[in-house]
């Protein structure tokens, strides 16, 4: 009798000091749902990261070419190429502003390949080509290049006539292509409204509204101001 109630005591203890089935299934999922919530953190700040990463290349597209704009408005080349934007004119002669010229009229493009053309094979209103290799002012380093196709472009923003022709591709300092559009567009002078008769833009300057989108997405990034005066 002794022996067998030595045996009843051993086998008690193990029951005591194992893990019953229920328990035992307790433990997986509570280590299931640990190992996903591990999983959606790591996803989580991945996605904070490439954010943050998006924005600070975003923010660096944006003042790079706020600063090339600054420096050609020295040159006067840039200016040449959106020429039809600097000619004064009284507020009656003010046209729709769908009207594909006003459209134009309050963009600025930054590269040949924005220009253009009609079926005589001239530029549309007015532009005059950049010289890519000049002899006094050095080789023109490129910014942005369009594509009128939209290719380029995500939806919805290739739905949009004016994107296709205003928003082209940022590009990188050897000129190679990136994940960012950039928009030009010009914002008139609150001062004057749409009397650009007492507002003279070769004068007085341009406001332009640089805005930058992700390629892939469409998605709205960043933008700043820079008021323009090129010096003639």
């Amino acid at each position: 009798m002794m022996k067998l109630k030595n045996g009843r005591q051993a086998h008690k203890v193990l029951d005591e000091s194992g893990f019953s089935l229920v328990e035992i299934l307790g433990a997986i999922v509570i280590l299931g749902i640990a190992m996903v919530m591990i999983a959606m953190l790591i996803i989580q700040n991945n996605l904070i990261l490439s954010y943050n990463t998006r924005m600070e290349e975003a923010i660096a597209a944006r003042d790079d070419v706020k600063e090339w704009l600054i420096y050609r408005a020295q040159t006067q080349d840039l200016a040449d190429l959106n020429i039809g934007i600097f000619t004064a004119r009284p507020s009656w002669m003010m046209g729709d502003p769908d009207d594909p010229s006003e459209i134009r009229r309050h963009h600025l493009v930054l590269d040949n390949s924005g220009i253009q053309y009609n079926a005589q094979g001239q530029p549309m209103y007015e532009e005059i080509p950049i010289a890519v290799d000049d002899l006094n002012r050095g080789r023109f380093i490129r910014k942005v290049v369009y594509d009128h196709s939209g290719a380029h472009l995500p939806q919805p923003l290739a739905n949009s006539e004016e994107n296709r022709l205003y928003m082209g591709t940022y590009l990188s300092e050897n000129e190679e292509t990136t994940n960012y559009l950039v928009k030009v567009s010009i914002r008139e002078d609150p001062r004057h409204g749409l009397r650009e008769d007492s507002y003279d833009r070769r004068q007085l300057g341009i406001g332009l509204i640089i805005q930058v989108f992700d390629k892939q997405t469409g998605a709205f990034l960043t933008e700043t101001y820079l008021h323009w005066v090129v010096d003639y």
